[in-house]
């Protein structure tokens, strides 16, 4: 039977230079790795997902200034079982409003309006009279969809923006499913199973 003999040197031995050696090269390596993680996670995020890109065809405002490209353009993930956004309900989300009546949908033109009036919370829904305000109000569903510029609640669909270290999340429609014990936001992207957390600055409120 063969002998396999080995000699262990102490700490202050080779063994330690090769220790130290390969704590040198982990230390290079870690951002590498750091962003090899991230791109991984990103991926499994992704898996078996398709992405379409919604662009809205309105490129100005309702008061006439022009309207950022990244306002205009998002994107949504199409899940294996189908998305939960339909493209049309995406396109109501990104609209900007101020077009139409939010209740009766007679347009500004149809109005012989040059403005509608706004709602003075949310800034998003607009409006050709009160009597249009108050029947969304209460019948509507604005009522349960209105929130504060940094208001969150479950079940609201919510864009990832100005994320810096993951830009390629930016854009993202998702849902909040609630808040986390470290106050931020578990979120899950449409259509999709695996859910994400975010800290509420880098969640934009998008159309009620």
């Amino acid at each position: 039977e063969k002998q396999v003999m080995a000699t262990v040197p102490n700490s202050s031995g080779a063994a330690s230079l090769g220790l130290q050696s390969v704590g040198a090269l982990l230390d290079l390596a870690k951002p590498s790795l750091e962003k090899r993680l991230a791109q991984l996670e990103n991926q499994n995020l992704r898996e078996g997902f398709g992405v379409e890109e919604y662009t809205t065809n309105s490129q100005m405002r309702s008061n006439g200034t022009s309207m950022p490209a990244d306002v205009r353009s998002t994107v949504y993930e199409i899940g294996p079982g189908g998305a939960e956004l339909t493209k049309e309900q995406v396109g109501k989300l990104l609209s900007v409003g101020g077009g139409e009546c939010d209740c009766c949908k007679k347009t500004r033109q149809e109005l012989g309006k040059t403005n509608l009036s706004r709602c003075t919370r949310c800034l998003k829904a607009f409006y050709c009279s009160q009597a249009c305000q108050k029947k969304q109000w209460k019948t509507g569903g604005h009522k349960q969809a209105c929130r504060a510029p940094s208001e969150i609640k479950e079940g609201d669909w919510l864009r990832i923006h100005n994320v810096t270290s993951r830009p390629e999340i930016n854009g993202r429609i998702v849902k909040v499913i609630g808040p986390t014990p470290n106050g931020r936001w578990e979120v899950r992207i449409s259509g999709g199973e695996k859910s994400i957390s975010m800290a509420g600055e880098k969640l934009e409120q998008l159309r009620p």
